[in-house]
């Protein structure tokens, strides 16, 4: 009998295994439900995809245009969610590559070994399906930051660049971390000063040709320069509050704000800095909420349970996000005790810190941690593997 061996599998049966998975979900549960299971958010990214083949301006002042546009060329639902299978298996290969490839740059035997299980955790995490048969931007801006990843550790700086600005247009979390993160892989690869220059000056190039023409359609919009979205006051106003469900009211704090004052506002800039300027005041008059609130966030961050799965499901998907981040937790504490070598966990550390911090202060959701959990399990798998071969080496 053939002893098992993880050198027997292969990428390409994760990636099917990937992709097999979220068919059997979406045709045992989702389509026969005839698509009764679309939220809200699914119905605003579809009206925005009709808007934009009509040519006409988005109606809503929080969505940026990147997402509407795949709604448009895959040819809208259920399209979309054929097209999430594929960027699944995408992303699939993506960590399984960049995880090896690490892996296989600090040492590693069993580098191989490490993208399987990095790809075998991204193929069933639950939260990743989920997500993959709805209309949601999960799944592409996912894909986009492992291949963002992939591309810079891999010194494929300007490719990596259009990756990083296209997600800005699917959603704008990385507008201030991508060139910072940019620079990091430069540093890191030890880039002479002339190539930091060159590629920093390229991705400032691409960020204004990619976004120039979101430029003009805000202008058109908004009779102003608006370089992103009006979404930041109402993130921020939700972020800190609690929503009872037996008002109409939310909660900043522990105070109830009257939401029609607001959304009485019809000028969406106006709105949008009234939002803003309410939270500033609650601050102001509740100071201990400026560490109260990001502390709260970080733990519905970090240690929330998924606002998708409830009941015993619920539980299961929290103790394996659980699980994660305590196994990230040991791999962290195991990288701070390794050589210079390690320095190229940095990149990754510096995009975690920056997820963290920003949702801290704005929005904590276990949600919004769905793009780093790949990261986190490639992190997890080679410090196993790491692991596995000092106790080897060791005779244990």
């Amino acid at each position: 009998m053939t002893r098992f061996s993880w050198r027997h599998i292969r990428i390409w049966h994760i990636c099917l295994l990937t992709v097999a998975i979220r068919m059997l979900i979406w045709m045992t549960i989702y389509h026969p439900d005839g698509y009764s299971h679309l939220t809200r958010d699914d119905g605003v990214y579809q009206l925005a995809m009709e808007e934009l083949k009509a040519g006409q301006l988005l109606s809503s002042i929080k969505i940026m245009p990147g997402y509407p546009a795949i709604l448009v060329l895959v040819g809208g639902f259920p399209n979309v969610i054929y097209f999430n299978w594929l960027l699944s298996a995408l992303g699939c290969w993506l960590l399984y590559s960049w995880t090896s490839s690490i892996s296989h740059a600090l040492g590693r035997d069993r580098a191989h070994q490490a993208g399987v299980w990095a790809a075998i955790g991204y193929a069933c995490w639950p939260t990743l399906i989920y997500f993959s048969d709805h209309a949601y931007t999960e799944v592409p801006f996912t894909t986009c930051l492992i291949a963002i990843v992939w591309c810079w550790h891999h010194r494929y700086f300007w490719q990596g660049s259009m990756i990083a600005v296209l997600s800005i247009l699917i959603r704008p979390t990385l507008d201030i971390l991508a060139p910072l993160l940019l620079l990091s892989y430069l540093l890191v690869h030890r880039s002479p000063r002339r190539t930091i220059f060159m590629e920093m000056g390229k991705y400032v190039f691409i960020y204004l040709l990619f976004l120039a023409p979101w430029w003009w359609h805000n202008t058109q919009k908004y009779d102003q320069f608006v370089r992103l979205n009006h979404g930041m006051g109402e993130v921020w106003y939700h972020g800190q509050v609690n929503v009872p469900s037996d008002t109409t009211g939310i909660w900043v704090g522990d105070h109830l704000y009257d939401l029609g004052i607001y959304a009485d506002i019809p000028d969406p800039i106006q709105r949008d800095q009234a939002l803003r300027e309410a939270v500033m005041q609650h601050f102001a008059e509740h100071p201990i909420d400026l560490l109260r609130a990001p502390l709260l966030n970080l733990r519905k961050f970090w240690l929330g349970p998924s606002e998708v799965f409830w009941g015993l499901r619920g539980w299961i998907v929290w103790g394996l996000s659980l699980a994660l981040v305590m196994l990230f937790a040991w791999a962290l504490v195991g990288w701070l005790r390794m050589s210079n070598r390690g320095i190229l966990w940095f990149p990754i550390l510096l995009t975690i810190l920056y997820f963290s911090g920003v949702h801290a202060f704005l929005h904590g959701e276990p949600r919004y941690r769905i793009p780093i959990d790949p990261l986190l399990m490639g992190w997890v798998a080679y410090s196993v593997s790491r692991w596995l071969d000092q106790r080897k080496a060791s005779g244990v």
